[in-house]
């Protein structure tokens, strides 16, 4: 059997990702740049990758009981958010409420936008909330959800679209006839942010 053929010195530091001794005689690594990106850093597919996995997970949690989920409102919500590196800003929503027939889960496809220092971020969610209290009593609520940031910079710097992963906490003030609502929630994306809004939701049933 041939014996394999003995590598150059030029293979062997390239492989090791080091560049040759310069003329100190030290041989140095090669910046992460050059000739591949270093495994120590983490890449922004990989964050995707993670957001794409949990949107998956959490369409396979609402497809399967979908038909239990019953549309009991749909409302408007208005509220300050301070989207990261730009000032803060008036933020407006629109909602409708699903819930599942015999527990304190609901459903919330929901749309939010704002505009800042010629930003403009249109963005969809799907958010799932738990309350903490039957319908019909004052109850904090929990929950989560993903969506897309179509976000159009007039500058050109920050256009593109991102997938968001949200955290809601809140509480709600039900009357006879709509709940009214105030709401924290936290999305982390290209463009990171906190609101703080209120909102009605006006009763379907």
């Amino acid at each position: 059997m041939a014996s394999p053929a003995p590598r150059s010195g030029a293979d062997v530091w390239a492989r090791a990702r080091i560049l040759p001794p310069g003329p100190e005689g030290r041989a140095t690594r090669r910046p992460a740049g050059e000739g591949g990106h270093d495994e120590d850093e983490p890449s922004h597919s990989n964050r995707h990758g993670v957001l794409v996995g949990a949107l998956l997970l959490l369409i396979s949690a609402v497809n399967g009981p979908v038909h239990a989920y019953g549309l009991t409102g749909a409302g408007g919500s208005l509220g300050y958010s301070t989207p990261s590196d730009f000032d803060g800003t008036a933020i407006a929503g629109a909602h409708a409420e699903f819930e599942q027939s015999g527990t304190r889960i609901y459903l919330l496809p929901n749309m939010m936008f704002w505009d800042v220092d010629h930003v403009r971020d249109l963005n969809p969610n799907l958010d799932l909330t738990y309350h903490f209290d039957r319908e019909g009593r004052v109850t904090p609520y929990v929950g989560g959800g993903l969506g897309l940031h179509f976000v159009d910079d007039d500058r050109g710097d920050r256009s593109g679209t991102s997938l968001g992963l949200n955290l809601v906490g809140g509480l709600r003030f039900p009357t006879a006839a709509h709940r009214y609502f105030l709401e924290g929630r936290y999305t982390a994306s290209d463009i990171s942010q906190f609101a703080l809004m209120g909102g009605v939701t006006f009763s379907t049933r």
